[in-house]
């Protein structure tokens, strides 16, 4: 029993290093760009579903005519270095926040008469 359960797993294995070194040659991108023209009709048939239209549109739209820049709006002039030194200080900040919090104690004696009697 115990050699066939090894001759098993090692026939599992060699199936994943099999499996590995197919993927190792993989071009993800390639297979992508092999089935967009299948994308592209599944998101133009979403668009005759109400449920799917808006996610389907914005798709398209994306795809072709790219995402829409976003902008900062600021009352200063305000670069993108001063954003990122704002993020960095306020995730540094919520750190210490929650690692200074105590845990709450209660600091009250218990009633003795309020205790169940043996």
């Amino acid at each position: 029993m115990a050699q066939a359960t090894e001759m098993r797993r090692h026939e599992v294995t060699a199936y994943h290093n099999a499996r590995a070194e197919r993927m190792k040659h993989l071009d993800a991108s390639a297979l992508a760009r092999q089935h967009a023209p299948a994308a592209i009709d599944a998101l133009v048939r979403g668009l005759r579903d109400p449920k799917h239209y808006p996610q389907c549109a914005v798709a398209l739209l994306d795809r072709g005519f790219g995402k829409p820049a976003m902008t900062v709006h600021a009352e200063h002039n305000v670069s993108v270095l001063h954003l990122i030194a704002a993020q960095a200080l306020g995730i540094e900040l919520q750190q210490s926040i929650q690692t200074d919090v105590a845990t709450p104690t209660i600091e009250a004696q218990p009633d003795a008469d309020a205790l169940p009697k043996e």
